[in-house]
């Protein structure tokens, strides 16, 4: 997962967010300069499921729309094709 220094260097959740607090904790660890390295041969140590029942759509909207504002300088970095690609 990352060192405890790592966690510290991201910072806390965005209080703003009821939703994608993971998305957003993701974008500024990449902002921070943090990498993913996956082993070739490393085993997932746990699954992830994500389920939208219970969920809020005009709450997820509004999250999305705070995320892509807050990390639109990030976001833009790469060309339109690859912001495209599902």
């Amino acid at each position: 997962m990352g060192t405890t220094q790592s966690f510290r260097d991201v910072g806390y959740f965005d209080l703003e967010l009821p939703r994608l607090q993971d998305v957003d904790f993701f974008l500024r660890f990449v902002e921070k300069g943090g990498r993913f390295v996956l082993p070739p041969s490393a085993e997932p140590l746990c699954l992830y499921r994500k389920s939208d029942l219970g969920r809020s759509g005009t709450e997820v909207l509004r999250c999305n729309r705070y995320l892509l504002r807050k990390h639109a300088a990030l976001l833009m970095q790469h060309s339109r094709r690859y912001r495209r690609q599902p």
